[in-house]
């Protein structure tokens, strides 16, 4: 079973839907949806539809509680259009819906999340094999542009100088030409010159800016510079959509599959041409492969839970305290932060979001050396403080 839950706040003096009949006529509007009890169809797909009604303590506002169930995964592309047509009437009471659950994204952004991993790490793997066997360990003071040594987290140890690199500085490092040292010797060089006799244009030409795709890459992959930079860009989008607990559906899965599947066999036959260059064992082990294998599974459950967390945590800031102006645009640390100070969690559950945060950016970022143990452990404590949040939520008539 796939459920997708909605949460709506509305004015109640700004609007003229105010009882569950009046909202299964506006979804009826649609012409293409019918509701026959707790039953809605849509052409020939049929979903379970649960709505609630509920009110604030101030008398000014209601809520809806809209849960949207789909029994197989074979109707799950007519259910998309189902939730399509149904959030478009939503918009028309308020201009915030707030996803609850959503068991359609967190099952396409499972599939995806692999893929993203494994093309990010192939990416990864074919800039420090080359580097360290062309260039050895000191490459990362020499041909690191600036905009990717000022995005690396200064605090992370991180032997592997590109675990400490986001996805889409990946990009940057190979096409960037922000090389200072370079510019500022080029400066010197023509300060110093009293007429273009005293230079000598080869040593000129070798402190012009010059990417390392233009200098070392480019006989290696195949395939074109713009190619390779709008693709790394659509991935980086989408990874974002289910990195941040984003709507994911099965067009952006389709669209993963696809990049991915482009840019495997280019990456792949760029790191086979490099076996030719004398390089140890352990380097040919490449941590990736190990991660993909060991913790995939473990990583697909924390994150999953993790994304249900944001999730009960938003809604329960931008409900409980309403007046709060920035609320929906806080992070998780700010919504734990509230509910903590106004004794809606402990500080156990406090503790328990704060660590799973730092483990969530860990697997975002991709910080391979990782226990699959701590992550098992923090993915169970996580379930129980979601479970335990949802119990509050529900004596508060957020949810059923």
């Amino acid at each position: 079973m796939y459920k997708v839950e909605y949460l709506i706040l509305s004015d109640i003096n700004k609007t003229q839907c105010k009882s569950v009949a009046a909202l299964k006529s506006l979804l009826q509007a649609d012409s293409d949806i019918s509701i026959d009890r707790n039953k809605i169809i849509y052409k020939k797909t049929t979903a379970e539809l649960t709505i609630k009604l509920g009110n604030y303590d101030d008398k000014a506002h209601i809520y809806f509680n809209l849960s949207l169930k789909c029994q197989s995964e074979d109707e799950l592309q007519g259910f998309s259009s189902l939730l399509k047509s149904v959030r478009k009437s939503l918009a028309l009471i308020s201009k915030t819906t707030y996803v609850v659950w959503d068991d359609l994204s967190l099952y396409y952004a499972g599939q995806a999340y692999p893929l993203l991993f494994n093309i990010e790490n192939l990416m990864r793997l074919l800039i420090s094999k080359f580097m360290l066997t062309n260039l050895g360990l000191g490459w990362t003071k020499e041909r690191v542009p600036t905009d990717v040594q000022q995005s690396v987290n200064s605090a992370n140890n991180d032997s592997n100088y590109l675990n400490n690199v986001d996805f889409i500085q990946l990009k940057n490092f190979l096409f960037s030409e922000n090389y200072p040292s370079h510019k500022d010797s080029l400066v010197k060089e023509l300060k110093k010159a009293k007429d273009f006799s005293n230079l000598n244009i080869n040593e000129i030409k070798s402190l012009l800016p010059e990417s390392n795709w233009d200098r070392f890459f480019e006989p290696f992959v195949g395939c074109e510079a713009d190619y390779l930079k709008k693709k790394w860009d659509k991935l980086y989008d989408l990874r974002c959509k289910v990195a941040h607990n984003k709507d994911f559906n099965k067009s952006n899965l389709e669209d993963v599959k696809t990049i991915t599947s482009e840019l495997k066999p280019i990456l792949e036959k760029a790191i086979s041409s490099l076996d030719e260059i004398a390089v140890s064992e352990e380097e040919k082990d490449t941590a990736f492969e190990n991660v993909l294998s060991n913790y995939h599974h473990n990583l697909g459950r924390f994150m999953a839970r993790y994304q249900r967390l944001e999730t009960v945590l938003n809604i329960m800031v931008s409900s409980m305290f309403p007046k709060s102006k920035i609320a929906n645009r806080m992070g998780i640390t700010n919504h734990q932060v509230i509910l903590l100070d106004n004794g809606v969690i402990s500080e156990s559950q406090y503790k328990i979001i704060k660590i799973s945060k730092t483990l969530r950016n860990r697997l975002v970022h991709n910080e391979f050396e990782m226990d699959p143990h701590e992550v098992s452990h923090c993915q169970m404590e996580v379930e129980q403080v979601v479970n335990e949040l949802e119990d509050i939520m529900k004596l508060n008539g957020l949810i059923k």
